[in-house]
């Protein structure tokens, strides 16, 4: 069975959702509010092939590719990097550059712009 990774916006008051991104998941609205990040999914499995950006004219690049699958990303608090996990790494990539770099192995948060906590796998 394909698993379908569509983004929907939706008020916080009930009505109709709108599409906002298909085949797109774990989205994360960037500062300026007109971006996302978000992971490419594969089509029957809960990691991805790489983490995107779609702007808001609907263009799509890509920041990272996976080294063997991607999931679990989440935003610093300053929006600056995004940390992730591929195979049971976690690493940080910058969003102006796309440098990544593997920080740990585990999961992790971010407790401030410069620092993760980590669960060690």
């Amino acid at each position: 069975m394909e698993t379908e990774w569509d983004v929907w916006s939706v008020p916080v008051t009930g009505g109709e959702p709108t599409l906002v991104l298909r085949n797109a998941a774990s989205p994360l609205y960037l500062p300026d509010g007109r971006e996302l990040a978000f992971i490419v999914p594969e089509t029957t499995a809960f990691d991805g092939q790489s983490i995107s950006i779609a702007g808001a004219n609907g263009s799509r690049w890509t920041l990272v590719e996976a080294n063997e699958g991607i999931w679990f990303q989440t935003l610093s608090p300053d929006g600056s990097r995004i940390a992730y996990v591929d195979g049971g790494s976690v690493y940080v990539v910058e969003i102006a550059t796309g440098e990544s770099t593997k920080v740990a192995d585990g999961f992790a948060g971010w407790l401030d712009d410069d620092t993760l906590i980590v669960k060690p796998a």
